[in-house]
C-alpha cells in the first residue's frame, strides 16, 4: 500500500479539514491501475514544520503510523514533510528497510520543466526573452535556472532568500542576473515561482511594475501554497496568464468520492495529482526500483520517472487550473 504523508498548507486549511484537531487525519484515497494510495495529514502546517518542535512532532507521528500499519510498501514525504528526516532520510530508511521512500522531487521537477518548455514553445519566447525565477536557490528553482541557462536563454533574473544565495547561483549558471527585490526586474515575459516565501510573493502592484506593458505576464507557479495568493489573483487576473505547474494528469488517477476529505477539499481537479504523488504512484505500481535512493534528484532518476510516466500515461495537464478551479 502507498501512503502520502503531508501537512496542511496553512492554518486556514488545517482548521477547515481537521475540525476535530486530531494528530493523524486520513485524506483522499487514490485508485491507480489496481494500486491504492492514501493521503495522511499530520497535524502541522508548513510554517510549523520550519521549527525544531514541529519537526520532532512530525517524526513521532510518522513513526507511530508506520509502526502500526505493516502493510505499507511505499511512502511519499510530500509538501513540507520532506524536510522532517533531513536530506537523506537515513533514520527512516534504517528503521523500515522494506519500504520504498521518496520525496517525489524527480517527478515534480520533470513535470515542471516540461510545463515550462511547452509554454516557451506555445508563446514563441526567444533566447532573448526575459525570465524571472523566484526562489532560485531552492531545489526546484535551481533546477529551473540550470535548465534555462543550459538551453541558452540570455536574460535570467534570479531572486532568492539572501544576496549570498543569489551570488552562489549566479556563479554556477551563466546569463543570470541578481535582483534583491522583485520590483527591480522589468519587461519580464515569464515568471517561474518556486517559493511562497513572504519576501518573494507576487502582488498586482509588483506584476504591473515588472511585466511588458502590452503583454500579459505569464506565471508558472509550482509553489505549495501558491506564490500568487487567490486574493492577488483576483486583482490581477486581467493582466496575467497563470499555469499551476509540476502536476500530473491521467485518466488512470481516480479519486474515491466517498471519503470525508475529497480531492475537491484540497483543491485538486479530477484525474490530477501533484508531481510528487504521480512519482510515488508509478513507483508503487512498478516495484522495480526499490534499491534506488529516491531522496536524491538526478538526470538518471528523472529519466526513470519519465519512462514510468509514459508507461502509465501520466502527462502535463491539458488545461490550466488554480485554487482548484479549471480556467477557461
Amino acid at each position: 500500500m502507498l501512503i502520502f504523508f503531508s501537512n496542511y498548507r496553512n492554518k486556514k486549511e488545517k482548521e477547515k479539514l481537521n475540525k476535530e484537531n486530531i494528530q493523524i487525519k486520513q485524506g483522499v484515497k487514490i485508485n491507480f491501475k489496481n494500486k491504492k494510495g492514501l493521503l495522511i495529514f499530520i497535524n502541522l502546517t508548513s510554517e510549523e514544520l520550519m521549527t525544531k518542535e514541529g519537526i520532532l512532532k512530525a517524526q513521532k507521528l510518522m513513526f507511530n503510523y508506520l509502526d502500526n500499519n505493516k502493510e505499507v510498501t511505499t511512502v511519499l514525504l510530500g509538501a513540507s514533510t520532506k524536510r522532517v528526516f533531513g536530506k537523506t532520510g537515513k533514520k527512516l530508511k534504517e528503521r523500515y528497510k522494506n519500504i520504498l521512500f521518496t520525496i517525489g522531487d524527480n517527478g515534480t521537477t520533470y513535470l515542471l520543466l516540461k510545463d515550462i518548455s511547452e509554454k516557451i514553445k506555445e508563446k514563441r519566447l526567444s533566447k532573448k526573452s526575459n525570465f524571472l525565477v523566484l526562489g532560485a536557490s531552492g531545489f526546484l528553482g535551481e533546477q529551473v535556472t540550470k535548465r534555462l541557462s543550459k538551453n541558452g536563454f540570455e536574460n535570467i533574473y534570479i531572486n532568492t532568500s539572501s544576496r549570498k544565495n543569489s551570488e552562489i547561483i549566479k556563479e554556477k549558471y551563466k546569463n543570470t542576473k541578481i535582483i534583491d527585490k522583485i520590483e527591480e526586474a522589468n519587461n519580464i515575459d515569464m515568471v517561474i515561482a518556486c517559493t511562497h516565501s513572504k519576501n518573494s510573493l507576487l502582488t498586482k502592484e509588483k506584476i504591473e511594475k515588472i511585466k511588458r506593458k502590452k503583454n500579459k505576464l505569464l506565471i508558472i507557479d509550482v509553489a505549495e501554497p501558491t506564490n500568487l495568493t487567490e486574493e492577488e489573483y483576483e486583482k490581477s487576473k486581467e493582466i496575467i496568464e497563470i499555469r499551476k505547474a509540476g502536476n500530473g494528469y491521467s485518466n488512470n488517477i481516480i479519486y474515491d468520492k466517498e471519503t470525508e476529505i475529497t480531492n475537491e477539499s484540497i483543491k485538486i481537479p479530477d484525474n490530477v495529482a501533484f508531481g510528487c504523488f504521480s512519482e510515488a504512484l508509478t513507483l508503487e505500481k512498478s516495484q522495480k526500483y526499490k534499491d534506488i535512493d529516491w531522496f536524491e534528484i538526478s538526470e538518471d532518476r528523472m529519466e526513470i520517472i519519465k519512462k514510468l510516466f509514459k508507461e502509465n500515461k501520466i502527462e502535463t495537464l491539458p488545461f490550466n487550473y488554480i485554487y482548484g478551479k479549471i480556467l477557461d
